[in-house]
């Protein structure tokens, strides 16, 4: 794209740079200064001394010395100006010769050739893409067409693009790290490695937590939508194991807390005998608040995942 109209580019350039080495200007030849002549020659004073005297007198037809001098003065001042003037037409035309317009012209005109074959060109290569892009575009109507006749659908496509979409996906992020940071203080007191190996055990269970939360939005549940029965019931489905699925993993990790406590090693297995025996059977309100808090992340990335793409599944 850079070698593109480059004879005229170059054109340019050379119709921007200067043939002479001086600064391009507008002077005006400078007024004549009356006021400057009347001082130098005493024109006042000696006008006076000539009036007194009655000179020149009335009936004269010839100047006198002091018109004369007026006079001379006057021619000397023009003489000067034309030979300014004769100095600047040479120097202009000196200017005028070495622009040579024939030569420019000749360049303006293979400028001209070079520019229009390289606009075809610049064309052609841009219909050839907008037609892969028509054509591509033909398609995708056709499919929508067929996508909503097909389902019954009357209402536009409702897809997250742009500001939306991206915060929809830190909104996820933000969640696992808050849940991770909080669940993470809370096994921090049964952990050999303290706050450290809380986090990393915290982390394990909000992956899982969100993460299922997520792909039972986004894959299942979105079928309940669905305009075949089959559809509705899987989504059905979807959503009451997600619901089971999220008391199931946020009772363990509550249970997980208070076993973890008292015991160092087999905490997993008393986990899984306390949620069989007496699911309900915490005895601590943080196990309970970090119950609350992990199944209300869960809803979030639930209903976040949910809207991530159109909510009807296809």
């Amino acid at each position: 794209m850079g070698s593109k109209f480059e004879k005229l580019n170059r054109l340019r350039e050379s119709l921007r740079e200067s043939n002479h080495d001086f600064r391009a200007s507008t002077q005006l030849f400078s007024s004549l200064d009356v006021a400057k002549i009347d001082r130098d020659m005493d024109l006042a004073g000696r006008g006076k001394e000539r009036g007194e005297a009655n000179q020149p007198p009335k009936n004269t037809k010839n100047l006198d010395d002091v018109e004369h001098a007026i006079i001379e003065r006057v021619e000397d001042e023009k003489k000067a100006s034309y030979h300014t003037l004769e100095d600047s037409l040479q120097l202009l035309g000196g200017r005028l010769a070495g622009l040579d317009f024939e030569e420019q012209f000749g360049l303006i005109r293979q400028a001209n050739a070079a520019s229009v074959s390289d606009f075809k060109a610049s064309v052609a290569v841009g219909l050839d893409e907008l037609h892969g892009l028509r054509r591509a575009l033909n398609d995708a109507e056709k499919e929508h067409s067929w996508f909503k006749e097909k389902h019954g659908l009357v209402r536009a496509a409702r897809v997250q693009h742009g500001v939306a979409h991206v915060f929809r996906l830190s909104l996820l992020l933000f969640l696992f790290l808050i849940e991770t940071a909080m669940n993470g203080s809370f096994l921090a007191k049964g952990n050999e490695q303290g706050f450290f190996g809380g986090i990393l055990e915290a982390a394990a269970f909000s992956f899982i937590n969100i993460g299922a939360a997520l792909l039972l939005a986004v894959f299942c549940a979105r079928l309940v939508t669905h305009r075949s029965i089959f559809g509705k019931l899987v989504g059905i489905g979807s959503i009451i194991f997600y619901v089971a699925l999220a008391v199931t993993i946020n009772l363990a990790l509550a249970h997980y807390r208070e076993v973890s406590g008292t015991l160092a090693d087999g905490a997993g297995a008393e986990v899984i005998r306390n949620l069989r025996a007496d699911p309900a059977g915490l005895t601590d309100v943080k196990s309970w608040l970090l119950f609350g808090i992990g199944l209300m992340f869960s809803l979030f990335a639930f209903i976040d995942g949910w809207f991530v793409f159109d909510p009807y599944p296809g």
